[in-house]
Formats: structure tokens, sequence, C-alpha cells
């Protein structure tokens, strides 16, 4: 089906509910009714998107206020007409829940040329759920890339993240006839979203150990951490489980002990480290029952 044809039949819809609305409920952008067969129209004009490949910034922030807009207003598709979106080096499309996007068959989400080692074009992220990404080409910066630059000082420099469509903790997702083509990186990604904690250095370690109820007790041939980790993050209000990873020239067995936020000791659990690449940098336990 052309855009035209989306487009007559959605002024039509449009048209159609006007007579059952209350006046006042009309939205800023356009009208739509649940009752629409057909998904709502990105018009280029009215969101500030350029079809020509160019102003990055202008067309990223006009695809993302539309999608906003669509989530609050209860639009659960939108369409995106044919034309070249340039999408903003510094940004992506950051995707809604229980949307779908599609794209005409002759609509390209472009990413705009740079030196980034990592970047996506479009992002659906933690928490985002019912997600069906459909249609069109998204196409990266891999025949211009300036891979001479890094992201930070301790990056390896290699540039392979540079990827289509990011998944970073996201669930119930479809993607479906999608072209991803010209990407330093993969054309898609699936993965967890982890959430940074706390880092224990070596001087978050002194001598000793616990004893099997929980209590310090002097041992020259051990070391514990100095002090607590308190699941006090937000989280743990929807997630039961962390990792102890990045175990750097630390012995591969070890115990955890957990107490009460008023100090009540509650369990010991023995873990052992996973296996890694290198002999210096080890992955942790996955623990539950947080």
């Amino acid at each position: 089906m052309n855009v035209k044809t989306y487009w007559r039949r959605t002024v039509l819809s449009m048209a159609l509910s006007l007579t059952v609305l209350i006046p006042g409920a009309i939205p800023a952008y356009g009208q739509v009714s649940e009752s629409t067969p057909e998904p709502y129209v990105i018009q280029p004009d009215k969101w500030g998107l350029y079809t020509d490949g160019t102003h990055a910034t202008e067309t990223t922030n006009g695809i993302n206020k539309a999608l906003e807009w669509a989530s609050k207003n209860g639009v659960k598709a939108v369409f995106l007409p044919a034309g070249t979106y340039l999408v903003a080096k510094e940004g992506h499309i950051a995707m809604v829940s229980n949307m779908t996007f599609e794209l005409a068959e002759d609509a390209v989400l472009q990413k705009e040329t740079n030196g980034k080692e990592r970047y996506e074009l479009l992002y659906i992220g933690y928490g985002v759920h019912d997600v069906t990404i459909k249609g069109g080409t998204y196409r990266g910066d891999k025949d211009t890339h300036n891979y001479s630059m890094k992201d930070n000082k301790y990056s390896a420099g290699t540039h392979e993240g540079g990827y289509g469509i990011l998944l970073e903790g996201a669930s119930d997702i479809t993607i479906d006839d999608v072209k991803a083509i010209n990407f330093t990186g993969d054309g898609a990604i699936f993965q967890g979203k982890g959430t940074m904690v706390s880092d224990y250095y070596e001087n978050g370690f002194v001598s000793g150990t616990f004893d099997d109820q929980g209590k310090k007790v002097k041992d020259a041939k051990k070391i514990r951490t100095s002090k607590a980790l308190y699941f006090s993050n937000p989280i743990f209000k929807t997630a039961r489980m962390f990792e102890i990873s990045n175990l750097m020239r630390l012995p591969r067995a070890f115990e955890v002990y957990f107490y009460t936020s008023n100090g009540v000791f509650l369990k010991k659990i023995t873990a052992q480290g996973r296996e890694s690449d290198t002999d210096s940098r080890r992955g942790g336990p996955l623990l539950s029952g947080v």
C-alpha cells in the first residue's frame, strides 16, 4: 500500500470521527480514533522533518516528539512516509511502549556520519514493551565513518559498536521486514540492561573474614570488604538479581553474607566466579533472592 492511500484513509477516518468527539478533546496535532484502522501518518511538515537527508537534529527531535505525542494520546501505530531521514550522530530514535513504528518501503533512516565507537540509530530501552518495528531501511555510516576517533581514552578504538537497532532490556519486541545495512557494528543487537550499583577497589578490602553467624573475625589468610553493599538503589524495586562482576586479581571462590538493614544476619551464600577470556578478569556469579 502506498503512502497516498494511507494518507487518504487517515484523513477520512479523522473527518468521520469528529462527529462523536466532545468539543475541546481533539489532540493538538490531529485527531486519532481508537477505531481508526490505519496508523497515524507522521507528516514531515507538521513535525519539522526533512526528507532529503539533511537537518539531522531537527529531524531526529521531530520523530521522537511524534512518537511521544502518539503514545500520550493512545495511538498504537505510526507510519513514516517515503524519504531519507537523517538521524543525529549524538542522538537516536527512542521507541515508546505499545507502538508499531512502520516505515514506507522507500523510507530510509540514515545515521549521520560520525566518529563514535558506540552509537545506535533506533533505541528500544529498559522497560519498553510491546513494540513492532516494521518496514523500510535503516542505514549506517560505515562508508564515511571516522575510524580514528575514540569515545574515551580507555576504549579499544575498534568501532564495532555502531548499531542499527539496539534493544536493551526491553520485552515483547517484533522486527518485521526491516533492512539494516552499512553499520560499523551489527544491524540489530539484543541485550539486557545492567545498572552499576557499586565499585570495590583495592582500598575497599581489609584483612579478615566472617564466621557462620556473620560476625567479623580475624584471619590473616583472607580478605573481606570493609563496607557493606546496601540494596537501596531504585533498580532493586523491580530487579531481583544482581551480579558481582569483573573479578580482577581476586580468587574465584568467595562468600556473600546477607543482613537486614539494621545489621541482623540472615544467611551466607558460597559463590563461584565464571571463567573469562583472560586470567586477570573474570565474570562473577548471578545471585538471586534480593
